[in-house]
């Protein structure tokens, strides 16, 4: 029988006022000695940091300011990681985000690596040193060649996959303290990136704002904004998923009238995120989005550079690189909790009816021996993205998966008085789970039914459908969390597959090809043309997905699990 006693409880810190959210203000600015680090992301601000160096419009003294200030990330002394920032939670998180922030400031910020720049600006950078440069002066200081040196090596991409020591060092500990990896990730960015307007007024959906951006632009903040309300607005569904599964816990006849009430409570929450994501376009510009905003979430598996992956110095190998993907909506826990709880299974091991055996099956046993052996490379995104969730957020996941009604259906069917409703929901039996090498596929039991959709397939003893809502009710939940689903994939059309199709706006302009090496253009080119190898004609998410065949499989996973037709 399922277990819910602690399915909202502390030890997955859920909180049964802000969900998935910290119950109190995240910590607004580090102290004592890390303050060194809040210096450093005040800093970013100041040395007016661009993305991939700037354009044509970024003059001189802005790329020279920006390029101290990377050196003085370089620079930087290893903190070591001790007291309060270990002790207290908030401050962990507080030093993760600044971490975070300050990494993808200092790799994004480079210029793009040319092949021809090293060079001229290395000869230059000699010729300050010794006084011999043409139309110089022979006091040039040692500022001015440290920053000529600083040119050369950036141009010739000497830094351009490498966090610093002194980020990667504390950022790698503190990950492994959080359960997180060392990347930007969603819970970095809005569930532990905002302050109260009124700390007086607590927790509501007008009372709180976005505290730290990369572009400093009313754009990005009202993107993480929108997601941020979203796990508010989303704290009712937890609390509707932990009473329905009590009441499935009981199943008799009024527990089912309960639960079809709870979903039917359920759908009205839904359709409030729906609305909030479609308050995207109040005051998030596309054009903004996808070229001021959007490169700097930008992993190790997705440099546009050529070379993927970032070396973490001084904690790995020398030359070893990290593939990680950066932040993504399909890192929030409260839309992976929908999905198990609804029984959407994006796996496709599930029987779904007619939709499912029409659709190509992968090989299951290969799956599961693959699962059984912890290969992560080819688990499905969503099950990668769980990977990029707080600790905390994944055993609640995985603590809500396992609640199904496998290890004791009969028991449980006899006690109710019901009749199982699909093979899913049955016990595997002696054979199947006495596997062999040469084992048959259509003998691997697929994975059960979670209690809802279980309580809402199963018939009376006689064999009946029940007289009641629960069914209807299931699929109308199934329906709402479609039509989200549709609501995401108009987001994503507006703000990333419209927009890669065209060149970048003056104020991203590309930069001459006299000017720093290949123009902009080129570059924006270049990357598409790479993304274009992996998946043709395909703009990627920032998760790393194939955008559009994702939102596409999310939404048909969706619609298969429904019981009876699409209306």
């Amino acid at each position: 029988m399922p277990d819910t006693s602690t399915l909202a409880a502390a030890d997955f810190d859920i909180d049964v006022r802000s969900g998935f959210l910290p119950p109190e203000a995240p910590l607004s600015r580090l102290s004592d000695v890390y303050e060194e680090w809040e210096s450093k992301l005040e800093g970013a601000a100041h040395a007016g940091l661009s993305l991939y160096g700037g354009g044509p419009t970024t003059n001189f003294h802005r790329r020279a300011s920006a390029r101290r200030w990377r050196r003085s990330i370089r620079e930087m002394p290893i903190l070591p990681l001790q007291g309060v920032v270990l002790a207290d939670i908030r401050h962990a998180r507080r030093a993760h985000l600044v971490l975070s922030f300050l990494a993808h400031f200092y790799l994004h910020s480079q210029p793009e690596p040319t092949e021809d720049s090293l060079a001229p600006l290395a000869q230059g950078w000699n010729e300050a040193k010794d006084g011999k440069g043409k139309g110089r002066e022979h006091d040039v200081s040692l500022e001015a060649a440290d920053d000529a040196a600083d040119a050369a090596q950036e141009a010739a991409g000497i830094y351009a996959a490498t966090v610093p020591a002194s980020l990667a060092v504390p950022w790698t500990g503190l990950s492994r303290h959080l359960d997180l990896p060392p990347i930007l990730t969603y819970a970095t960015t809005v569930l532990w990136n905002w302050q109260y307007k009124d700390p007086a007024r607590g927790l509501a959906l007008d009372n709180v704002k976005i505290r730290n951006t990369f572009s400093g632009t009313a754009s990005e903040e009202h993107f993480y904004l929108i997601s941020l309300l979203i796990e508010l607005r989303g704290v009712e569904a937890l609390e509707l998923m932990r009473i329905s599964l009590d009441e499935a816990f009981v199943a008799d006849h009024l527990a089912r009238r309960r639960i079809a009430h709870y979903l039917s409570r359920l759908v009205a929450v839904v359709h409030d995120l729906t609305t909030l994501l479609a308050k995207m376009k109040e005051a998030c510009d596309p054009v903004t989005f996808y070229w001021g905003i959007r490169p700097w979430f930008r992993g190790g598996d997705s440099a546009p550079r050529g070379g993927q992956g970032w070396i973490y110095e001084g904690v790995d190998e020398p030359g070893q690189k990290r593939l990680l993907n950066g932040p993504s909506a399909g890192q929030s826990s409260l839309i992976h909790a929908l999905d198990v709880f609804l029984d959407v299974d994006h796996t496709r091991l599930k029987p779904r009816g007619a939709a499912h055996s029409a659709r190509q099956q992968p090989d299951v046993a290969h799956a599961l021996s693959e699962r059984d052996a912890g290969i992560k490379e080819n688990a499905t995104f969503m099950e990668k993205m769980q990977m990029y969730m707080p600790g905390p957020h994944r055993a609640f996941l995985t603590h809500l998966r396992n609640l199904s009604f496998d290890d004791d259906h009969e028991t449980f069917c006899r006690l109710n008085g019901l009749e199982g409703a699909s093979p899913s929901t049955s016990p595997p039996s002696d054979s199947a789970s006495s596997s062999s090498d040469d084992m048959d596929v259509d003998n691997v039991p697929p994975p059960p039914s979670h209690p809802i959709r279980s309580l809402a397939i199963a018939k009376e003893v006689s064999g009946k459908p029940f007289q009641d809502d629960l069914a209807s009710a299931y699929d109308a939940a199934l329906i709402s969390l479609r039509v989200l689903r549709d609501e995401h994939m108009r987001i994503a059309a507006l703000y990333i597959i419209s927009q890669a199709r065209k060149q970048p706006p003056p104020e991203y302009a590309p930069l001459p090809k006299n000017f720093t090496g290949r123009a902009e253009v080129e570059r924006v080119a270049g990357a598409q043309q790479s993304d274009a190898k992996e998946a043709p004609g395909a703009p990627k998410g920032t998760g790393g997905t194939d955008l559009v065949s994702f939102l596409k499989a999310c939404r048909s996973n969706t619609t298969d699990a429904l019981l009876g037709p699409l209306r």
